[in-house]
């Protein structure tokens, strides 16, 4: 023990009660999802979101003509697996019931320790809306917005492309249906790729509903757009505020790919991606991205099991130590039933 200088024998240090998170990021398609888009999967092995990929046949035809009575296939579903989540929670008795304890106890450890893993299964759960779960390291994750939002040849926000989605060919007999609209816009934002892109996404009277974005990227967008063209607005669901454009909210998403979070620039990011085995971090992303969503066709699946929807297995005891160790988990996957209504 070193030796104590008089100040230090006389006073104590004053910690000031509680834990300020200086970690964690907020997402605001997690939030959307949850509010207006969340599914119970009851059980099975797959989930599955049925189409229809074509039209019957028919044609105008002469008195007498015969007609084309084939029976034909105009109906498919795209199979996604049940993907699961886990963050560990692993304490010490002596810190509970001895050090962290009684009138000098700034805060409870385990009650931390709770609460740190429920924000980390809600990033983790925020940063895998955005990646993929079909190539290598990524095959247990869950089939988010690079892969979903794709047209299959045009490259994502993460240069990959992907031509399957729910285990369908999308340059296969369900072509097009499967496609999504990509944009690299190579440079500045303007009003007129956005206009493009939103109206590129609008089929019929349905149009996107929301814009995801990151900081950066909304900055950008409010700096090239003249104040009169700027409406703020409100998502009443989930209470962030965006910029409306057309019939969309642009809202930022601090999980959205963006600069900042490129390689292993936040320490959240970069721990959930090592933990799935990637030692150099999030994919390099040197620009920003925005993602227009018609958010009716998306489906954030949740498990019936009260233990797999974000639930506590409790503490369990190790052999041979005073370690105690439980996890909160999550199973579940994100699917659109039409990427057509959708772009980045």
């Amino acid at each position: 023990m070193a030796f104590l200088d008089i100040i230090n024998t006389a006073t104590r240090v004053h910690i000031v009660p509680g834990l300020t998170d200086l970690a964690f990021k907020h997402g605001a398609f997690l939030a959307h999802l949850k509010a207006n888009n969340l599914q119970t999967f009851p059980g099975g092995s797959q989930i599955q979101e049925n189409f229809t990929y074509a039209p019957l046949n028919g044609k105008f035809y002469s008195t007498g003509d015969t007609f084309d009575v084939t029976k034909k296939q105009i109906f498919n579903g795209g199979t996604f697996p049940v993907r699961k989540l886990e963050v560990n929670v692993t304490e010490y008795l002596e810190d509970n019931e001895i050090h962290i304890t009684g009138p000098e106890a700034a805060f409870r450890q385990v009650d931390a320790d709770m609460q740190a893993a429920a924000n980390t299964i809600a990033a983790f759960l925020n940063i895998a809306l955005y990646l993929e779960g079909q190539n290598a390291g990524y095959e247990k994750m869950i089939a988010g917005l690079a892969e979903a939002v794709s047209d299959g040849t045009t490259t994502s926000w993460n240069g990959t492309t992907y031509a399957t989605y729910g285990t369908l060919t999308r340059a296969g007999i369900v072509s097009p249906a499967l496609n999504a609209r990509v944009t690299d816009v190579a440079g500045a934002i303007s009003y007129e790729k956005m206009e493009l892109a939103y109206n590129q996404s609008t089929i019929g009277t349905e149009r996107p509903n929301l814009g995801l974005t990151s900081n950066n990227g909304m900055t950008y967008i409010n700096y090239r757009f003249q104040p009169q063209q700027r409406i703020e607005g409100n998502d009443p669901t989930i209470g962030f505020n965006g910029l409306k454009f057309k019939g969309a909210t642009i809202v930022q998403d601090q999980y959205c790919p963006s600069v900042a979070i490129s390689g292993t620039t936040d320490p959240v990011v970069k721990a959930f991606m090592q933990g799935q085995g990637f030692a150099a971090g999030y994919p390099t992303v040197t620009d920003e991205t925005l993602f227009f969503l018609t958010t009716k066709y998306w489906r954030l699946w949740k498990s019936a099991s009260a233990i797999f929807d974000f639930g506590f297995t409790g503490f369990k005891r190790t052999a041979n130590t005073t370690a105690v160790a439980g996890q909160l988990l999550w199973a579940g996957n994100l699917t659109c039933q039409d990427p057509r209504r959708q772009h980045q």
